[in-house]
């Protein structure tokens, strides 16, 4: 008889997970400034179809690591905003007849 052994298969990456890797490699290590090359010019480079190609786009989109662009435009590269840059709220002013020293305790509260 033969003994039953548990076997681990190796995983298996898709194609459009190590493109996915490979853009986001560059895109972190700043090979491109503000925008990606064309499709036509990522698919010749890479050597895989149209189709691969916009799938890992779509899915750097969704990471939030491209802002995709129209129709005939290249991606563009979501830039790291410092923490100025995402607290862009509005400021509300309050007016009260105590002063700031006889509140206590000033809470700031965001709002988005």
């Amino acid at each position: 008889m033969l003994r039953r052994t548990k076997v681990t298969l190796p995983q298996r990456v898709s194609l459009t997970e190590q493109v996915v890797a490979i853009l986001r490699d560059g895109i972190v290590a700043g090979h491109w400034s503000r925008e990606m090359p064309s499709e036509a010019e990522l698919c010749r480079e890479l050597q895989i179809s149209r189709v691969t190609l916009r799938k890992a786009i779509a899915q750097l989109v969704r990471e939030r690591l491209l802002i995709p662009g129209g129709r005939g435009l290249h991606c563009r590269i979501r830039r790291k905003s410092s923490a100025r840059e995402e607290n862009t709220g509005r400021t509300v002013r309050v007016l009260s007849p105590r002063s700031v020293a006889d509140m206590g305790t000033v809470h700031t509260v965001t709002i988005e």
